[in-house]
């Protein structure tokens, strides 16, 4: 059985000038890798019915599956049921399934039923579970059309718990074994070196690597069983420092988890990253368990005050120092009397502070209790967004290095 050839079109201007992040591709491709299917090409364009119908007859000469989000909506720029109806040559009409439905749900007063219901007569609906507009299916021997709202909410229960059991039943997929593994506190040069010798020994093998902020997830996949294994023992040796365990692939999760089962506690506290590493730990469920909070104290007035950071410290080294981040670890964790703590000053700019260091000079400082605590320095690069976000998730990273596999900080002051 050879491959679906597959290829997604989004539609929106919006979606071309940058005000809307691209998300429906991201996740209708996503699930399709997860149930063995490959997106072979990515098309965006403009709610312009000429450049939309053009589009839609060239996809179809290419690819087998083409799947649309966008314009199916009310508005007068919501012309994908025009486009498909004009290319399978096929007319408007009002569907009884669809009024019914959609009668169900908001009542015969809905200002739109009539406007939703009408919808190609060729095309099999796909009711909408959360919304108005209907998805919609086309299909013949070898060939699938299915168009699908623009609006994310309702796109994806649509797409998964509607036609993706279609999907399956009409081209079951090629069986691929799948093996995602996450690197911490890591650099994408540092592996692909290795990668490229893997790719040599095993051909057969296709190897993804995708750097983000957080992390570094290697995601690898063949139909080889013994290759992917073969791959995966190889990395996991040569990596383990690096590699952590997490089933939505955040390093905050890993973070948890090990928290949880060791059964300690975790006090912050931020300057520049202003909370920010306690939002990103708070949004998992059950932080509770193990994150007593962070100690916000972005002013030198407040490190002083909240957690007692010496003036003397504050007027001589300055904020952003070695000896600032320790004496605010001090006072965290005298405060809070958790097991872990962990403290962070630096510069995210635009512009420096008056010690005029470098944008992007980050001091920390992590101490377990009973041990004696680390004091280290980042450089980070980027925007001022990027570096807080940077920031914070290095911190993660050697964080869960030093409490999971005892691997001390890049670099030690004091």
């Amino acid at each position: 059985m050879s491959e679906l050839k597959i290829e997604i079109i989004t539609i929106g201007k919006e979606l071309l000038d940058g005000r809307t992040v691209n998300s429906n591709a991201a996740f209708i491709s996503a699930h399709l890798f997860r149930f063995g299917y490959a997106v072979e090409r990515h098309t965006t364009f403009p709610d312009d019915l000429q450049i939309l119908k053009e589009g839609l007859k060239e996809a179809q000469q290419r690819s087998e599956l083409v799947i649309i989000t966008g314009g199916l909506g009310p508005t007068l720029d919501d012309l994908t049921r025009r486009v498909v109806a004009e290319v399978f040559n096929c007319k408007l009409s009002v569907n009884a399934l669809v009024a019914t439905d959609l009668q169900k749900r908001f009542g015969k007063e809905l200002d739109t039923l009539q406007d939703q219901a009408t919808i190609p007569e060729k095309a099999q609906p796909l009711l909408n579970s959360v919304g108005t507009a209907p998805g919609l299916l086309f299909s013949t021997n070898d060939k699938i059309v299915v168009c699908f709202p623009g609006v994310p909410e309702e796109m994806q229960p649509m797409f998964v718990n509607t036609f993706l059991p279609i999907l399956q039943k009409r081209h079951p997929p090629l069986h691929k074994y799948i093996v995602c593994l996450y690197a911490c506190f890591f650099q994408e040069s540092q592996i692909n070196p290795m990668l490229k010798e893997l790719q040599t020994q095993l051909p057969e093998l296709e190897i993804g690597i995708y750097p983000s902020y957080s992390n570094v997830t290697i995601m690898l996949s063949s139909e080889n069983k013994a290759s992917l294994e073969y791959a995966e023992k190889l990395l996991k040796t040569q990596l383990d420092s690096f590699l952590y365990t997490a089933t939505t692939g955040k390093i905050e999760e890993a973070i948890h988890s090990w928290f949880i089962q060791e059964k300690k506690t975790l006090v912050l506290a931020e300057s520049c990253t202003g909370g920010t590493m306690a939002s990103l730990l708070t949004a998992i469920k059950g932080a509770s368990e193990f994150f007593l909070g962070s100690f916000v104290t972005y002013s030198s007035d407040l490190k002083q005050h909240i957690l007692d950071v010496p003036k003397e410290i504050l007027e001589t080294k300055g904020a952003v120092s070695a000896e600032c981040v320790l004496a605010m670890l001090n006072g965290a964790l005298e405060k809070s009397q958790a097991d872990v703590g962990l403290a962070i000053s630096g510069i995210a700019g635009p512009t420096s502070d008056s010690s005029n260091q470098k944008i992007g000079t980050m001091w920390a400082a992590i101490q377990e209790k009973g041990n004696s605590p680390y004091v280290f320095r980042l450089q980070i690069t980027g925007d001022r967004q990027t570096i807080i976000l940077k920031t914070a998730y290095s911190l993660f990273g050697i964080l869960w290095r030093k409490l999971a596999k005892n691997i001390p900080p890049p670099f030690t002051s004091l």
